[in-house]
């Protein structure tokens, strides 16, 4: 693959650019719009057009809904737990179960009465749109987000992750049994319901902890999630300017606050999914600087919804293309900006990295996400995957 390694070359220069002269990059910072701006004036030095920085308005955090929605929910349970009274248990059970709608909102990445609580700031996403020689049959939108993550502590280790997964599970389920039992002891007079608070709290103050902790934790300088797919996609940019497709109108989505809920691309989907239309391809690049390709089959944090066939098909073929390639399938543990586009029933698709492939473990959300990590090889196949995926749909338009 001579000619992706020198577009890998480019995408590993982006990526090292951006991560010494920027670094870690939160959601609505100053270090989110520097690398917006970046892109924007990189887009624009390769001639692309209609290069423009969209403003939105997104969370700052990802951590606020949950902080208010454990706090909301352990009021109600140290009241019942405190005060003796019916009607104590009918306020405990509303609370619970408000807390419950809310956070299972914010995990499926939908509104939520939680937001009217949250910080909200400005972004900003990168777009740029590349013409085809001859007319547009049809349009492929790359996305590669620009923000980072915190590094809170229930990332650090394998061991803390499974641990914090399986805590905050059943720190969900105690504000949904709470909200059950405190209701049923609410309309059936039973006192005794109000003794599984006893069981609940400690579940809802260690997850609010934890949560407290990750709001304040350092930011990690996310060179794998997910600079190095910037990189990616804006060597794609140069691959598309220099040999432009046929038939394929390619935007180029550089999406602000993913990590806080995907807001920026539902921003953008908000603004052009009627000019774009239902025919239109996302192909979302995410951890990609790691290890070999991977196909995302499903992507969510409560529920798993499933990749188009037709889209999992397209992958699957132009890594038929690249047989150098070992490409791999996965359901997604967590969700990226294909998600928001899956459900409004576009056809999207994640390319991401398999680290355990080339035995290197994770460093999601992690301060060791640094330069180290990034990998030649993984840039390469990376765009070599992506650049076959837009060249299958132009042979098809």
């Amino acid at each position: 693959m001579p000619e992706s390694t020198h577009y890998g070359q480019i995408a590993l220069d982006h990526t090292r650019w951006i991560m010494e002269e920027i670094g870690g990059r939160l959601s609505c910072s100053p270090e989110e719009r520097r690398a917006a701006e970046y892109v924007a004036g990189q887009l624009k030095r390769m001639r692309v057009s209609q290069v423009v920085l969209e403003p939105f308005q997104a969370a700052k955090s990802t951590y606020w809904p949950p902080i208010l929605a454990f706090s909301v929910a352990l009021v109600g349970v140290l009241a019942v737990i405190l005060i003796d009274s019916r009607w104590v248990l009918l306020l405990a059970a509303l609370l619970n179960m408000m807390a419950v709608w809310g956070f299972w909102n914010e995990l499926d990445l939908n509104p939520s009465w939680l937001r009217r609580f949250t910080p909200f700031g400005d972004s900003q996403n990168a777009i740029g749109v590349i013409l085809p020689v001859q007319e547009v049959r049809r349009r492929v939108v790359i996305c590669a987000h620009l923000d980072t993550h915190r590094a809170p502590l229930y990332t650090s280790t394998v061991t803390w992750q499974k641990l914090f997964n399986l805590l905050l599970l059943l720190a969900f389920m105690s504000m949904v049994l709470g909200g059950v039992a405190f209701f049923l002891g609410f309309l059936l007079n039973l006192d005794w319901t109000r003794w599984i608070g006893l069981a609940a709290a400690p579940m809802l103050i260690f997850a609010l902890l934890i949560s407290i902790q990750a709001h304040g934790a350092a930011v990690s300088p996310g060179a794998n999630d997910n600079t190095a797919s910037v990189g990616v996609a804006l060597a794609l940019a140069d691959w598309l300017t220099a040999e432009p497709p046929a038939h394929v109108e390619t935007w180029l989505v550089f999406s602000a606050c993913e990590e806080v809920g995907a807001y920026g691309m539902s921003a953008f989907l908000d603004a052009h999914a009627a000019e774009l239309g239902p025919e239109t391809i996302f192909l979302v690049l995410e951890q990609i600087g790691t290890g070999n390709p991977q196909l995302v089959t499903a992507e969510g944090l409560i529920i798993k919804r499933p990749v188009q066939n037709g889209m999992l098909s397209l992958g699957r073929q132009a890594g038929a293309v690249l047989p150098e390639i070992k490409l791999t399938e996965i359901v997604g543990e967590a969700y990226s900006d294909a998600l928001t586009a899956i459900k409004r029933g576009l056809a999207a698709l994640t390319i991401t990295g398999d680290q355990a492939a080339i035995g290197e473990t994770s460093h999601w959300h992690q301060m060791s996400d640094t330069m180290e990590h990034i990998y030649l090889e993984s840039l390469q196949q990376a765009f070599a995957l992506a650049r076959e995926v837009v060249r299958q749909v132009d042979s098809t338009a």
